[in-house]
């Protein structure tokens, strides 16, 4: 019989993961957090612009003009979702999540793009109507509210992992998430604020809490800074 062997090419743990995007909460937080509470070195290259290193060209990285952007050795990619799972899957705290524990990772990941292109269409937009953005927030809030455990992280270890801080990122991060809130005149912490969300709201927090979270948002910038003049 023939047997095929799966290896990765060009790629060994000396090498950093590089991770490319803009200093802001948005599609690139919950990757920096991964890496950091994941026990991953990796190069945080925070771009004002979207510009790539010198010599870099996005379209190598499956990507027609967006971020993040990740190199890894000579393995490049992109879009934050794949990006997401493939810093958690190398990521050495990481090693012994189980399929199920990346599959629910990987679905509040998903949870949080949708969130973020939603609440990025708000921010520009400001004459909608705040009905409009809190039924949006309502309901996704509303299926990770239904879905959190009634204690712990979402995983049931004793770290926070992908799932979790991808809530932080949606419900903290101040672009787009909380900028849309800010320019729609609601609380910018609606998703305690407004008392529908008390998992929700316990989850963020105790995620927050975890030492090398609370360590990383001591000096990080990116989960409140804002952008485009909002």
């Amino acid at each position: 019989e023939k047997l095929t062997f799966c290896f990765r090419k060009h790629v060994t743990m000396a090498d950093k993961p590089v991770l490319t995007y803009f200093p802001i909460a948005s599609r690139g937080e919950t990757a920096r957090l991964i890496c950091t509470v994941g026990e991953l070195d990796f190069v945080n290259n925070m771009t004002p612009d979207g510009s790539m290193m010198e010599g870099e060209d996005k379209k190598d990285y499956f990507s027609p003009s967006g971020l993040p952007c990740l190199k890894h050795g000579d393995f490049k990619m992109a879009q934050s979702l794949p990006v997401e799972a493939y810093l958690s899957s190398i990521a050495p705290k990481y090693a012994c999540l189980t399929p199920q524990q990346r599959g629910i990772d990987g679905v509040v990941c998903a949870i949080k793009e949708d969130v973020n292109a939603g609440t990025a269409g708000f921010l520009f937009k400001p004459e909608m109507e705040k009905d409009t953005i809190t039924k949006f927030l309502d309901k996704w809030y509303g299926i990770v509210e239904h879905k959190v455990p009634d204690s712990g992280f979402f995983n049931g270890l004793e770290f926070p992992t992908a799932a979790d801080f991808a809530c932080v990122t949606m419900c903290e991060g101040y672009m787009p998430f909380v900028g849309s809130l800010k320019q729609a005149q609601l609380p910018l912490d609606y998703y305690k604020a407004c008392g529908k969300f008390p998992k929700l709201a316990a989850l963020v927090e105790k995620t927050m809490a975890y030492p090398a979270v609370a360590e990383y948002l001591n000096t990080s910038t990116s989960l409140k800074q804002a952008a485009f003049g909002k």
